[in-house]
């Protein structure tokens, strides 16, 4: 991959850029690499006479992730060259649909890509490691740092680089912190745009504000079973029961949808809760193992967009939605992460946990998925 780098790269023919390419044991990182090493020679060689195609027969498109080659899909190129590519990622998808469930026997052609999954692609590092060393219950991204809560009321800030050990404690005991800084060993987490990180203490019943170093109660009494706050800054929150959606407005609680106006079929118990920056929400309903999404031009008019079969014995206990439209949930008692992709209410296993380990959160930020897991003591 650091040959691109190299100011010879943009003198490599066509030939020579295709001998390297179709090696299997060429030492990349993802096959996205190759990708990005085509179009790269093609911006900056002068042997530009070859068409795209003949260097498209040395990726291996089966060993890329799926968000991948829906966005290659998306590019628009004139002539042979986007008729090429685009055959290419139309029998890569075709593939990847009928193998949905079997990514364990999936071999990438590259002897270093060692490692796959549908969301992640091939890659020559194992697909997980510890960036926090503690049980995690709850995770949130915000300005370029994963933050969670464990299980002795701390919620810990790390930034991609740093090690486990240098997680910054940003609320709980040592934190600079005044005001409301004790919170029970379970805590829900979501944060602003602007940086205020609301929790609902589980233990202690209770909404909690920490925002310029300064803890305060909002809500006191107030059991909850889920919260989140949109990318617009509107804080959505789920009441114990998860019968009704409501949203914080100034320093009161406005119902959005209760389940009860709603069909028969499509009331729900909601668990967990996602919004986007349309305020379109999403439910992650407890009593049916299925994902809702409700439009706020139409609240009353939801529709399933995923569901898990009720003979696999979901239990479902976390959700993310990522911008692109694909939902993420735990399924806790499986040890099971699951993706339902746009227009598809079938789920696709991404990870399945280690041995002795459960998911509890999980969280997705550009190419990377965070998973919180416990064991069986912590869960």
């Amino acid at each position: 991959e650091s040959c691109i780098q190299q100011p010879e790269f943009g003198k490599l023919s066509a030939t020579q850029l295709a001998r390297i390419l179709k090696r299997s044991d060429l030492a990349v990182f993802r096959e996205e690499a190759v990708l990005k090493c085509i179009f790269k020679w093609l911006s900056v060689s002068r042997d530009r006479s070859v068409f795209l195609g003949i260097l498209l027969q040395h990726v291996d498109f089966h060993a890329v992730s799926i968000d991948n080659l829906l966005r290659l899909g998306r590019i628009t190129l004139s002539g042979p060259d986007g008729g090429d590519l685009h055959r290419e990622v139309t029998q890569a998808l075709r593939v990847r649909q009928r193998r949905a469930h079997d990514s364990d026997e999936f071999q990438p052609k590259r002897r270093c890509l060692q490692h796959w999954s549908p969301d992640l692609g091939a890659s020559s590092r194992a697909l997980g490691r510890e960036v926090l060393s503690v049980p995690c219950f709850s995770l949130c991204w915000h300005q370029g740092g994963l933050y969670a809560t464990d299980y002795n009321g701390n919620i810990l800030c790390w930034k991609p680089g740093d090690a486990a050990a240098d997680a910054r404690r940003v609320v709980g005991e040592g934190a600079a912190v005044t005001g409301i800084n004790d919170l029970g060993y379970r805590c829900e987490l979501a944060i602003s745009p602007t940086g205020e990180i609301f929790v609902h203490d589980v233990q202690n019943h209770r909404l909690v504000s920490f925002e310029n170093g300064s803890g305060r109660i909002v809500f006191d009494d107030f059991p909850c079973n889920n919260l989140f706050c949109s990318p617009t800054g509107v804080l959505y929150l789920l009441p114990v029961g998860g019968r009704v959606v409501q949203k914080l407005v100034g320093s009161s609680l406005q119902t959005v949808v209760a389940a009860e106006t709603l069909p028969a079929d499509l009331q729900f118990e909601g668990y967990a809760i996602a919004v986007t920056k349309e305020e379109v929400i999403y439910l992650l309903d407890d009593r049916n193992s299925r994902i809702l999404r409700i439009d706020p031009a139409e609240p009353l008019k939801p529709s399933v967009v995923g569901e898990v079969p009720s003979e696999q014995d979901p239990d479902l206990c976390s959700l993310f939605v990522t911008e692109a439209g694909t939902i993420y949930v735990a399924d806790h008692d499986q040890g099971k992460v699951l993706a339902f992709r746009p227009g598809n209410i079938c789920p696709t296993e991404v990870l399945q946990c280690p041995d002795d380990l459960l998911p509890m959160a999980v969280l997705v930020h550009g190419r990377s998925m965070y998973v919180g897991m416990v064991d069986d003591r912590d869960s």
